[in-house]
This record gives structure tokens, C-alpha cells and sequence, in this order.
């Protein structure tokens, strides 16, 4: 079981660590990118938002948290994540 659930906070090249916050999009996870050793914080769009929705609301979803992304990427200031 121990195994299951670590490999289940794996994802991609980070490792989730603790849950920071939920909200209506997501929930956001402080993570560390085990290749690098930075802490980061990594946010993921609930599953409901992209599965059993109709027409292109599931890509409307998606863009929206892509333009979400980018912006916060854009961000110059060493008190951003």
C-alpha cells in the first residue's frame, strides 16, 4: 500500500510532497523536482472539468489553464513561485 501511494504523488520529474490549497479549477501542491532538488508548486486541473463535459467546454477548460500558466510564468518578481 505504502508503495501506491508514493508512487501516486510521483509525477512526471516531481514528487508532490503536501497539499497546499484547493479551489474551484484545481487543487496546487508544493512538489520538489527531484532531479534538481527545487521546491516548486504544481498546480492540477480536476479531473471533472476535462472528463463528462459536452461540446468544447474540455478544451475551453484547458486553454484557459494553459493562459493561467503562462502568466504566472511570466512572472519576474523572486517572491513568486
Amino acid at each position: 500500500m505504502e508503495t501506491a501511494v508514493q508512487k501516486a504523488r510521483e509525477l512526471g520529474s516531481y514528487s508532490l510532497d503536501s497539499l497546499i490549497g484547493a479551489g474551484g479549477m484545481g487543487e496546487v501542491w508544493r512538489a520538489r523536482r527531484r532531479m534538481l532538488a527545487r521546491d516548486a508548486a504544481i498546480k492540477l486541473i480536476r479531473a471533472d472539468l476535462m472528463i463528462g463535459q459536452s461540446g468544447h467546454q474540455p478544451e475551453v477548460t484547458r486553454k484557459r489553464f494553459e493562459r493561467e500558466a503562462q502568466a504566472i510564468a511570466s512572472l519576474q518578481s523572486p517572491h513568486t513561485i
